[in-house]
C-alpha cells in the first residue's frame, strides 16, 4: 500500500514540476521603484492627480559633460555641446533638452522684443563677458546646469514616460550613450532611464549567482554530513523542486522578480534544506536503533512531520506578517515566500519519504563513528550548559542590556541609490551631479489658489516668492523653476534686460505692465508645464542634493512650519509632493510597520506554542530565546550605523520566522519525552542529544546560504544576508544554551539528575 501511495506522490510531483517548470519561460524582471510608494496613502493619491496636470517628476535624464582641460572658455567644447544637443533631439523618445547654452533673455527695444543669448560660442572674446554676466545674473533654471570652475555643462534631457518596458529604457539609454560618446569621452549620465536596466541586469546576474552558491555550499555540507550520493541528491532535488514550484507559481500569477524577490530562491533553498535535514537525520537515527525501513519512515513522518509543519507555519507567519505593510513589493515578497515555505514543506513530507521507500537503507545508518562523534559532542555541550546555568543566565541579561543601548541608536535613513556600493558607476554618476550641479533629487511643490483668482497676479506672486526663497535657502535647491521665474524674466525684459529688474514688480501698476506679455506666453503654451489651464494650480520644480531621508525629512518639517507661519493661506495653499517625498514617507513609516509585523508574529507564534503545550509558560520560553538574537541584530545595526530602510526593514520578521524553527524542533522533542512520563531533566537531555546535531547542521546551512547574499551589489541584499546570517548563528547558540536553562528554570524537577 505504501509503495503504491509513494508512486502516486512521485507521479503527482512530477506533473506539478513539469507544469511549473514550463511556466519559467515567462519569468520576468521588474524595477519600478514607484511600487515602493505607500499604498492607499493620501499623499500618493494627491501626487497621482498632480502628475495628471504636470506630468511625471522623474522622466528626465542628466548628461554631464566635462571639457578636456576644465576650461569653460573652450569654444570648440561649447560648439560640440550645441551640436550634441541637436543630435540628441533627433532620437525618438526625447521630447525636450534644457541646455544652458540655449539660455536667452528677452529685451524690449524700440523694434520690439529681442532674445539676447547669454553665451556666444563663436566669439572667444565675448565669452569672458558672457561668464561675468552669467555669474552675476544666475538665470534660472539654467545656471545650475553649469560649473564654470570645472569647465562642465549639464544637459537636462526630458523623455517620454517609460514604465515597465525595460527594453525601451535600455534602447533609449544606449542611443543617448552612443550619440554622446561620438562627441565626448568624459561624460556622466544619471536618471531613472539608466538605473532601470542597470538594476534589472544586476538582479538577473545575482539570481543565478546566489542559486549557484547555495547549491555548492549545500552540496559540501551534505557531503560532510551524509557522505553518500543519495544524501546529497535527495535533499538537493527536494529544494530545487520547491524553488521551481514557487517561481513557477509566481510567474503564472503574473508576479515578476524584483529587488526583493531575487532573494526568494536562496531563502527557500536554505529553509527547505532545514526541513530535509531534520527529516533525514531522524530517519537515520531510527534506522540505527534497529527499526525496519518502513517503520522508521512512519515514525519519522509522525514526529518530524508535526515539528516541520510547526516550523514551516511559524516561518510562513514571519513572512505573511509582511502583508501588514502598505508597500506592494514587500507585501508580495511576504505572501509568495510564505507560500513557497509551505510548498517546500509539502514536497519534503510527500516526496522525500516516497524516494526513501524505493531506495535501500542509507549507508549512514550503519556508521557508528559518526553517531559516537555527535553523541560525545552534544553530551559535553549539555554538561557545560547544566553546570553553568547561572553564568549563562547572567550573561544573557547583561548582553540584552547592552543590546538595548545599541538598538536605541538605529536610524531610519535612505538615499536614492542607497543599494549600490560606492564604487559602482551608476552611484558615482549620481554623486557627480550632487557635487557639481546641485543634485538630481526632484523637489516638487504644488501651489493652489485659495481665492480662485489667477496665480498670475501680484499678491499671489509675492506669496509664491516666499516659498521659492525658502527652498533656495533651506534646501540649497538648484534648477528652480516656477511661474515667478517667468514673471521675473518678463519684468527684466520690459526694462531693457537690466538685471536689477529681475524681480517681482513692486506695485500693481508695474505688474499690469507685464500682463500683456504674460498673456502672450500663456496662449503660446510656454507656461503649460508650470500652470494649469484655469491659472489656479501651479508647481515649483527644482533639484536638490540627495541628503538622505533623515535630513530631508527634517528640512520638510521646517518647510511646513515656515509655510504655516509665513504664508497667507487665504491666498494660496502649499504642499510638498513628488516621488522623493513618497519614498521618504515609505521609509519613515517603516519602524511602525516593522514593529506591527513583529508584534503579530510574536503573538501568533507564542499562542501557537502555548496551545500546543497547553501552558502559558511556553510563551516566555518561545519569546526570550528568539528575541535575544533579534536584539543583537538590532544592536549591530545601531552600533555600526547600518540604517533602517525599505530594503533592510524586512529582516526582523524574516529572522524571527526562521530562527524560531530550531526552538520548535527542540521543544517538540522535549514535549514528546514529557508525554511518555519522563522527568523534566531527562526529557531535556534527550531533546538536547536528539535535536542538537540537526540544529547545528541546519543552522550552518541557513547561515551559509544567507551569507552568500553578501556577494550582492545591492546594499539591502548584502545587509539582509549578513545580518540574518549572524542572527541565525546567534540563535543556534542561544537555543543550545539559554533555552535549556529557561526550561530548567521554569519546569522544576528537584528529583532529577543528569544521567551520565
Amino acid at each position: 500500500m505504501y509503495r503504491k501511495l509513494a508512486r502516486y506522490f512521485l507521479f503527482t510531483a512530477l506533473l506539478f514540476t513539469i507544469f511549473f517548470g514550463y511556466s519559467l519561460k515567462d519569468v520576468g524582471f521588474d524595477y519600478d521603484f514607484e511600487r515602493f510608494f505607500p499604498e492607499k496613502d493620501p499623499d500618493l493619491t494627491y501626487y497621482n492627480k498632480y502628475r495628471e496636470v504636470f506630468g511625471e517628476d522623474n522622466d528626465y535624464f542628466l548628461l554631464g559633460i566635462n571639457s578636456e582641460n576644465e576650461n569653460f572658455l573652450d569654444t570648440s567644447f561649447l560648439k560640440k555641446t550645441i551640436i550634441l544637443k541637436d543630435s540628441l533631439l533627433k532620437i525618438k523618445g526625447i521630447t525636450n533638452i534644457i541646455s544652458p547654452l540655449d539660455a536667452k533673455k528677452m529685451v524690449k527695444t524700440p523694434l520690439g522684443m529681442v532674445q539676447v543669448p547669454y553665451f556666444h560660442p563663436d566669439s572667444h572674446s565675448k565669452l569672458n563677458q558672457d561668464i561675468e554676466r552669467w555669474e552675476n545674473e544666475k538665470p534660472a533654471p539654467f545656471y545650475d546646469l553649469t560649473n564654470i570652475d570645472k569647465g562642465a555643462i549639464a544637459l537636462l534631457i526630458i523623455h517620454e514616460p517609460i514604465k515597465e518596458d525595460i527594453g525601451a529604457s535600455r534602447d533609449l539609454f544606449q542611443k543617448i550613450e552612443s550619440t554622446t560618446g561620438a562627441f565626448f569621452k568624459d561624460y556622466k549620465l544619471a536618471g531613472k532611464l539608466k538605473a532601470q536596466p542597470v538594476f534589472v541586469d544586476k538582479m538577473q546576474k545575482e539570481l543565478l549567482l546566489f542559486l549557484s552558491i547555495s547549491v555548492v555550499l549545500t552540496t559540501i555540507i551534505l557531503f560532510l554530513v551524509f557522505r553518500s550520493f543519495r544524501g546529497i541528491i535527495f535533499p538537493l532535488l527536494i529544494v530545487v523542486v520547491s524553488v521551481l514550484w514557487t517561481i513557477g507559481f509566481m510567474t503564472i500569477t503574473g508576479k515578476k522578480l524584483d529587488l526583493l524577490m531575487v532573494m526568494l530562491p536562496t531563502i527557500l533553498f536554505v529553509v527547505g534544506m532545514s526541513d530535509v535535514i531534520h527529516f533525514s537525520n531522524k530517519y537515520i537515527e531510527e534506522l540505527r536503533q534497529g527499526k525496519p525501513k518502513l517503520k522508521a519512515l512512519i515514525k519519522t513522518v509522525r514526529e518530524i512531520g508535526l515539528a516541520t509543519f510547526l516550523t514551516s507555519l511559524t516561518t510562513a507567519i514571519g513572512f505573511f506578517t509582511l502583508y501588514t505593510l502598505n508597500i506592494a513589493p514587500i507585501r508580495e515578497f511576504g505572501i509568495y515566500t510564505g507560500i513557497g515555505v509551505f510548498m517546500a514543506y509539502m514536497v519534503t513530507l510527500l516526496v522525500l519519504p516516497s524516494l526513501y521507500i524505493f531506495t535501500k537503507k542509507p549507508r549512514q545508518s550503519h556508521n557508528q563513528n559518526n553517531k559516537t562523534f555527535w553523541l560525545k559532542l552534544m553530551s559535553k555541550c549539555f554538561r557545560f550548559v547544566f553546570k553553568n546555568r547561572r553564568a549563562i543566565l547572567i550573561s544573557s541579561i547583561v548582553l540584552t542590556s547592552i543590546c538595548l543601548i545599541g538598538t536605541s541608536s538605529i536610524k531610519v535613513n535612505a538615499f536614492l541609490i542607497d543599494d549600490l556600493p560606492k564604487d559602482d558607476p551608476l552611484k558615482q554618476s549620481f554623486v557627480y551631479f550632487d557635487e557639481n550641479f546641485g543634485g538630481v533629487r526632484p523637489l516638487e511643490i504644488a501651489i493652489k489658489s485659495e481665492d480662485n483668482n489667477s496665480l498670475l497676479d501680484l499678491k499671489h506672486a509675492k506669496e509664491i516668492e516666499k516659498v521659492v526663497n525658502f527652498i533656495d535657502t533651506a534646501y540649497h535647491a538648484g534648477n528652480i523653476l516656477s511661474i515667478n521665474t517667468i514673471i521675473k524674466n518678463t519684468n527684466q525684459a520690459l526694462h531693457s534686460g537690466k538685471y536689477e529688474f529681475h524681480k517681482i514688480p513692486e506695485s500693481t501698476n508695474d505688474f499690469r505692465k507685464i500682463e500683456p506679455m504674460l498673456d502672450v506666453l500663456r496662449k503660446r503654451g510656454d507656461l503649460d508645464i508650470l500652470l494649469d489651464s484655469g491659472e489656479t494650480y501651479s508647481r515649483i520644480t527644482a533639484k536638490i542634493k540627495d541628503y538622505g531621508s533623515e535630513i530631508t525629512t527634517q528640512k520638510n518639517i521646517q518647510f511646513k512650519e515656515y509655510i504655516e507661519s509665513n504664508i497667507d493661506n487665504s491666498l494660496i495653499s502649499v504642499r510638498l509632493t513628488g516621488t522623493s517625498i513618497l519614498i521618504d514617507k515609505s521609509n519613515n513609516l517603516l519602524i511602525g510597520n516593522v514593529l506591527k509585523g513583529m508584534a503579530i508574529a510574536l503573538i501568533v507564534v507564542a499562542l501557537l506554542m502555548a496551545i500546543l503545550f497547553r501552558s502559558w509558560k511556553m510563551i516566555i520560553i518561545t519569546w526570550i530565546p528568539n528575541l535575544i538574537p533579534l536584539l543583537i541584530m538590532a544592536a549591530i545595526m545601531g552600533f555600526f550605523d547600518i540604517n533602517l530602510r525599505l530594503s533592510t526593514g524586512i529582516i526582523f520578521t524574516i529572522a524571527f520566522g526562521i530562527a524560531v524553527d530550531d526552538s520548535i524542533h527542540f521543544l517538540s522533542k522535549f514535549k514528546l519525552e514529557l508525554d511518555e512520563g519522563k522527568s523534566v531533566l531527562y526529557s531535556l537531555k534527550r531533546a538536547y542529544l536528539s535535536t542538537g546535531k540537526a540544529i547545528i547542521l541546519t543552522s550552518l546551512i541557513l547561515v551559509s546560504g544567507f551569507l552568500s547574499l553578501v556577494l550582492s551589489d545591492f546594499g539591502g541584499t548584502f545587509y539582509t544576508g549578513l545580518l540574518i546570517g549572524i542572527t541565525l548563528l546567534i540563535a543556534m547558540v542561544i537555543d543550545l544554551t539559554v533555552l535549556p536553562v529557561l526550561i530548567l528554570l521554569i519546569f522544576r524537577d528537584s528529583d532529577s539528575r543528569i544521567r551520565r
